[in-house]
């Protein structure tokens, strides 16, 4: 996986540089599908193999979670939904 993820970031690089310029419309529709495709390879290889967090990469240590990670994870999520929500409605208000 991790070639293949390799191999799709160097398309998005190759993507952005031919595109010099900027063509917003023709580079979104091109990089949505270089990772429609990466997210097909990662999906196929989850299917066939199962996720064994020790092909991951060279850090055989590695946990997919931990509780600790979890938690910040989440709460950063949550609160950066949270400010985006009060950020609207403040704009909203002002408009």
């Amino acid at each position: 996986m991790l070639k293949q993820r390799d191999v799709h970031i160097e398309l998005l690089w190759n993507l952005t540089e031919s595109l010099n310029v900027l063509h917003p419309d023709v580079w979104t529709r091109r990089a949505v599908e270089i990772l429609n495709n990466y997210t097909r390879h990662v999906y196929d290889a989850n299917n066939a193999d199962g996720w064994d967090v020790d092909r991951v990469g060279d850090d055989t240590d590695a946990e997919q979670w931990s509780y600790a990670g979890s938690l910040l994870y989440s709460i950063t999520v949550i609160t950066t939904i949270g400010q985006y929500q009060s950020i609207n409605q403040s704009i909203n208000q002002h408009c």
